[in-house]
């Protein structure tokens, strides 16, 4: 699915330039919002550019979580691993993901606004390798755990 963020400029009015701009910028859902500080003979207001940026998402929840995901475990996660394997206990993994990059952004909003909803969790298992009982990922205010013999569980953070 593609993500569009759009893009706006407003026309900067005295004192209202820091309030107005991160208000229209959550309003755009994150998209940039620029400030014409010498506007000429526009007058006071919102322009949205007719232009869009972003990039693709899965609209699946198993192919939005699980391939990132999987692919950490498989090539990022060596270090908690190693500092895991020799424990005798319940060893517990934390990853708390990025909030910038590309694919921390649609992992986030893939569960944000794809599937808000936090019944929805991956139908799919991970591979746990044999170091990590329970994996714990931290994505903005949205919280997913995982372990073998309980699957997934989902809930959101309070902020």
């Amino acid at each position: 699915m593609p993500l569009g963020l759009f893009s706006a400029i407003y026309v900067y009015w005295a004192g209202y330039r820091n309030c107005l701009q991160n208000r229209i910028g959550k309003l755009l859902g994150g998209g940039p919002c620029s400030v014409l500080q010498d506007p000429g003979e526009l007058p006071p207001g919102v322009f949205l550019e007719g232009r869009v940026y972003g990039h693709g998402r899965a609209i699946d929840l198993d192919r939005a979580v699980l391939d990132p995901l999987q692919h950490w475990l498989d090539t990022g996660s060596t270090n908690v691993r190693d500092s895991l394997s020799q424990e005798d206990c319940r060893r517990v993994a934390v990853l708390v993901v990025a909030s910038s990059g590309s694919q921390s952004l649609s992992l986030l909003l893939s569960l944000t606004k794809d599937f808000p909803d936090t019944e929805s969790v991956p139908s799919q298992s991970l591979n746990l390798p044999a170091e990590i009982d329970v994996l714990i990922v931290v994505v903005g205010d949205q919280v997913l755990s995982f372990t073998a013999s309980n699957g997934w569980k989902r809930v959101i953070r309070a902020t």
